[in-house]
């Protein structure tokens, strides 16, 4: 190889072959023929990766649309280093509200077109749906208790103290 940084990073793809195939170079009857092998082949990689990739490639020059930026167009992108790091801690802490946030900045609506009506279910009409939650966040919590056909049957199942020999129904649920 002629260039010197194309030889050091083929040697290091070949390098990282020889680390995973290690045990199996060692086991092999000629371990530097196979080490030897392994570094033409990453030699062999590297031409045809860069012949692969030679016709695709258009250089910046080339575009016709592509207008070199400006120390302004650079301050401009400042600000959005540390919401690019919000938002990847965002995306492996929840990743469903990152998509919420990038969804967002997409579509470039503020809080307020979200909202038209109002934030609080009084004035949006969101009355309805807001009592159903509540209601069922109570029975999560405090359970059917008495109304459900269950809490029914074991009171009308429930042996009196008038008949000693009545016959108790099994409960199901809780005990």
């Amino acid at each position: 190889m002629r260039d010197p940084h194309d030889a050091d990073e083929a040697l290091m793809d070949a390098a990282v072959v020889m680390y995973r195939k290690w045990p199996r170079i060692l086991a092999h009857a000629n371990p530097i023929a196979l080490a030897h092998r392994i570094l033409d082949n990453a030699i062999t990689d590297f031409y045809r990766r860069r012949a692969r990739t030679a016709g695709r490639e258009v250089s910046h020059a080339e575009l016709s649309y592509a207008d070199m930026p400006t120390a302004d167009d650079l301050m401009l992108l400042r600000g959005h280093d540390r919401l690019d790091r919000a938002l990847a801690d965002l995306d492996q802490r929840a990743p469903l509200q990152a998509n919420c946030v990038r969804l967002r900045y997409l579509t470039e609506l503020d809080f307020t077109e979200h909202q038209k009506d109002g934030a609080f279910p009084l004035q949006n009409g969101g009355l309805a749906p807001a009592l159903f939650c509540w209601g069922f966040l109570l029975l999560v919590f405090f359970g059917p208790g008495s109304l459900t056909l269950m809490g029914l049957l074991r009171r009308q199942s429930a042996p009196s103290a008038a008949s000693p020999g009545a016959r108790e129904v099994p409960r199901w649920g809780r005990e």
